[in-house]
Order: structure tokens, then C-alpha cells, then sequence
């Protein structure tokens, strides 16, 4: 039997976006006797987003779309909303600005029927422009979860220990087993207006600390919207600050996927002081552009991003100092993991 799906489309003053993704929602081609929805969170809003959801919605499917309220900021929490509303199988988080392709809702059922020990599904994300992008687009564009995973569907549970938070799609009785086991996020994600990260990267963590597969199929396409503010060098260097400052509770679920035997390199790596002296000797190489943000304007430059990914990692550690070690022990002892679940590390982490 096919697998219900839900879509949760996670919004905060998404007006000037919501109409192009939700009309890619409803024009799904969907097989007979396949139950799904369409959820969408208002984390918020100050804009109408949950009325305008319902005026733009075709009356032909009022059956197929719910409007909720989480008054508590933050994409997690809105997310952690989607589960509980969600009334299917599968959850698929579709962002406000990603139109998904028409076969979209029979793919991630008929995916995640066919590989039952998969607990999140990922695709391919192709950008689409409001205006022509900067030549550094292209180079920095992962950035923007934006590209593939990998050059054909593939297990990813290892190889690259994530799938892009934009159309990821989770078994909803996996996370609830998480759940019950006492599971609560490390990060708030995104709040309002801020570019606060890492969230998706979170999720895909925790399922595999927990035993489940992370799997990425190319079908699965959505195109990513990109308004022209977000091309704005200044928005990256934004961006990339706030992907260094969530890497230090990705650290947690690093460590916790490495074997957990005491030893010097354990003892000296997985604290909060390492952490920050060895953040500081990355920092040392860069010199003047650590000190001087105006020497990290120049559009382009590689190392301006690296530096402001590290000050973002920096001031972020140094907020930490009095929780870090013990994050860092929560997830090691963590009840939601699965025995034997993490044989090895990504290179990547």
C-alpha cells in the first residue's frame, strides 16, 4: 500500500512567495488512493500569510490544505508543529520559496515504501533567479543548498551525512520514536528574519545516530527561489557567519558518532577550550581581514567567507562556554541512539 504524505510548508511573512509554491502543490499529479495534504505552519507572521494561504488555495482541494499557528519563533519549532499536525506517513518540508516538480508527492511515497530503513529523502535543488546572479554564485552556491548530492540516486547516510533541508522528507514514525526517547534540538534554526542555520543538519544526524539512512534521488527536483536580496555579497558573508555558529553544536553529533572509548585525543578534542584554541589558530593564517571587516567586502574572495565562517564559530563557542561540554555529553548519552548505529565519520564533518 502506498505510503500517505504530508507537505508542511514552514512560513514567516512568506506573502510575496507563498503563491508560486503552493500552486506547485496543487497541481500534483497524485496516483489514485494516495492519501496526502498540505500543512502549512504560520511561525508568526505580521503579513495575513495564514489568510492569504487560504485565499490562494483552490477551493477544488479545501479537503488538501490545513493552516496552523506556532507562536513560538524559530524553524524547529515550527517543524516539530508539521509532525504533530501532520496526519500521514511521510513529511515532506517543502520551504516557502521551493516549487517542487508535478510528480513530487508519488515519488516520496513510492521511495520510502520501496526502502523501509530510510528515515529522510533528499533531491536536487536548481535555482531560480529574480535577476541575472553574480559571477560568485556559482562558486558558493552550496551555500544556498543549491546542486545535487551526488551524480545518481545513492545511500548518503555516510558519504555525505546530510540531505539539503529544502524538500527533505522524513518517515513521521521515526522521528516520533526519536521523540518519545526524549530527543530535543540543539538549535532553534531559523527565527523570523534572522539567518540562524543548521537545523536540517540536525535532523539528518540525529535519524542516523538513531539507525536510520539518509537516501538522495535527483528526481526529487525543486527549484529554489533566489530574490535578488539574497545575492547581495553582504547577505552571504551574513550567511556563512551563522552556518560557522551552528557548526559548533553540529560538533555533538560528530563526536557522537565516533567510537566512545576514553583516550587523550578524546579527552584534549571533545571540550569547549580545544574547541575555541583551535578556532583561533585557524583564524591566525588570515591575519588583517580578521580584524578589519571592510578588507571582506571584496565580492568574490574565498578566505573573506572562510573568516567570517569562523568569527561565526568564535563568538558562538565563547556564548557556549557554559554548555558546550555538556551538549556534548547529552548527545553521547542520548537514549534515542541506536546501538552500533555509527560505524564511521564522514570526511566531510
Amino acid at each position: 500500500m502506498a505510503l500517505s504524505v504530508t507537505n508542511v510548508v514552514c512560513c514567516y511573512n512568506s506573502v510575496p512567495r507563498l503563491e508560486p509554491t503552493l500552486r506547485h502543490l496543487s497541481e500534483q499529479v497524485v496516483k489514485s488512493g494516495l492519501a496526502w495534504e498540505v500543512i502549512v505552519v504560520d511561525n508568526g507572521s505580521s503579513d495575513n500569510t495564514a489568510a492569504y494561504a487560504k485565499k490562494i488555495w483552490p477551493s477544488s482541494l479545501s479537503d488538501h490544505l490545513r493552516v496552523v499557528t506556532e507562536h513560538k519563533p524559530g524553524l524547529a519549532y515550527a517543524r516539530q508543529r508539521g509532525f504533530e499536525e501532520a496526519k500521514n506517513e511521510v513529511v515532506s518540508f517543502i520551504d516557502d520559496d521551493n516549487w517542487v516538480c508535478p510528480e513530487w508527492i508519488n515519488l516520496v511515497s513510492d521511495l520510502m515504501e520501496r526502502r523501509p530503513d530510510v528515515g529522510a529523502l533528499g533531491g536536487f535543488c536548481e535555482a531560480v533567479f529574480e535577476e541575472k546572479p553574480p559571477e560568485w554564485f556559482e562558486q558558493f552556491s552550496r551555500s544556498y543548498a543549491v546542486g545535487g548530492l551526488a551524480s545518481e540516486a545513492s545511500d548518503v547516510t555516510w558519504s555525505k551525512g546530510y540531505l539539503f533541508g529544502a524538500g527533505m522528507s522524513i518517515r513521521k514514525r521515526a522521528w516520533e520514536a526519536i521523540c518519545r526517547k526524549g530527543f530535543t534540538p540543539l538549535l532553534s534554526d531559523r527565527r523570523g528574519s534572522t539567518l540562524d542555520s543548521g537545523g536540517d543538519g540536525e535532523i539528518c544526524k540525529v535519524l542516523r545516530l538513531a539507525g536510520w539512512k539518509l537516501y538522495y534521488d535527483p528526481r526529487l527536483h525543486i527549484k529554489h527561489y533566489m530574490p535578488a536580496m539574497r545575492l547581495q555579497w553582504n547577505y552571504l558573508r551574513k550567511l556563512r557567519r551563522a552556518i560557522g555558529a551552528s557548526s559548533i553544536y553540529a560538533d555533538c553529533y560528530s563526536f557522537a558518532s565516533r567510537p566512545n572509548r576514553f583516550g587523550i585525543s578524546k579527552l584534549i578534542r571533545e571540550n569547549w577550550l580545544f574547541q575555541l584554541t583551535s578556532t583561533l589558530v585557524d583564524l591566525a593564517p588570515y591575519g588583517r581581514m580578521v580584524l578589519r571587516a571592510e578588507l571582506r567586502n571584496r565580492e568574490g574572495n574565498s578566505r573573506a567567507l572562510e573568516v567570517d565562517s569562523l568569527i561565526g564559530r568564535l563568538e558562538a563557542l565563547w556564548h557556549a562556554r557554559l554548555e558546550y561540554d555538556r551538549a556534548i555529553r547529552r548527545i553521547r548519552s542520548a537514549p534515542w541512539q541506536a546501538n552500533g548505529s555509527h560505524n564511521f565519520v564522514s570526511s566531510e564533518e
